[in-house]
């Protein structure tokens, strides 16, 4: 919670408005690698949801996204557990 205003006012101080700073490619670099980590996080959970969703499905059958397709994002059928 403090660091962040901390960065933005050292960052305010030491950059001018007529070019950018010296550290602006770092910048962009940490700002790519982060937001690769947050798409990487919400696909996961949604994975997550989608797995959970076919395991306590109760009904006949589902469509779910199969995450064992190697190239191509796929749909299968939710298999029924057995009543045996």
């Amino acid at each position: 919670m403090i660091a962040g205003p901390l960065l933005a006012s050292l960052l305010l101080c030491t950059s001018r408005p007529d070019r950018p700073p010296v550290y602006h490619s770092l910048l962009a670099v940490a700002g790519f690698a982060l937001a690769i980590v947050w798409i990487y996080v919400i696909a996961n959970e949604v994975v997550s949801l989608l797995k959970v969703r076919c395991i306590f499905h109760s009904a006949g059958t589902d469509l779910y996204f199969d995450s064992c397709s190697s190239s191509t994002a796929s749909f299968s059928v939710c298999p029924t557990p057995s009543s045996g």
